[in-house]
């Protein structure tokens, strides 16, 4: 990361089988899972079996269309992995990672979403994201507990798949939700009875 200024997460993916892909901070990594997708399909249309954090649990990815997808592990029923803290504030419970959903852009995000990490982050064991989402934009801050990284994230897969979530617990329908990241990009979030997923594009950038 000190080498190269514009990565915000490293994933480490192995060449034997079955296919692995493990984050610097041990967390989950939607969109990390969606890159390991694309490497190991080689691009092309498929579905394979991951394994993720740290080998403890494995989650289905694959390519579709062009659009790199992963499945997104849900810990527990959405009901339950959805809390609401006040009127504008959410947690959201994902496997190696909890989200804080704020609704509505803040002055100065990356400031409150300061605040909101030095609050929390004694409760989560591997990362905290903070989520500000306004209209069909999301900015995402995320703080990895075992490394003590922080990052504006250009993109979130998990976070967006949270900001679902807490639209699943007030309406408990079918939803499809695109979200446009900072980057400019669109990632949408799935939730339908196969479960919790994400789609989205992938460019392969040479370092």
């Amino acid at each position: 990361m000190s080498q190269h200024p514009n990565v915000e997460q490293v994933g480490f993916i192995t060449a034997r089988q079955p296919p692995k892909l493990s984050m610097a901070g041990g967390e989950f990594c939607g969109n990390a899972s969606r890159c390991a997708a694309f490497y190991y399909l080689g691009g092309a249309d498929g579905v394979l079996a991951l394994e993720v954090c740290e080998g403890k649990r494995k989650v289905n990815v694959g390519m579709e269309k062009g659009q790199a997808w992963s499945e997104i592990p849900l810990i527990d029923s959405i009901e339950r992995s959805v809390k609401k803290l006040t009127d504008d504030l959410y947690e959201v419970k994902l496997e190696g990672i909890t989200h804080l959903v704020s609704i509505g852009y803040p002055q100065n995000p990356k400031h409150m979403a300061m605040k909101f990490i030095d609050k929390y982050k004694e409760t989560v064991e591997d990362c905290l994201g903070v989520i500000f989402v306004e209209d069909d934009e999301i900015y995402p801050v995320v703080w990895v507990k075992k490394i003590n990284t922080l990052f504006c994230e250009t993109a979130c897969g998990s976070g967006t798949m949270a900001v679902a979530m807490v639209e699943y617990k007030k309406f408990g329908n079918f939803v499809e939700l695109g979200l446009r990241q900072p980057s400019g990009k669109w990632i949408t979030a799935i939730i339908d009875k196969r479960g919790a997923r994400i789609f989205g594009e992938v460019e392969e950038i040479p370092l």
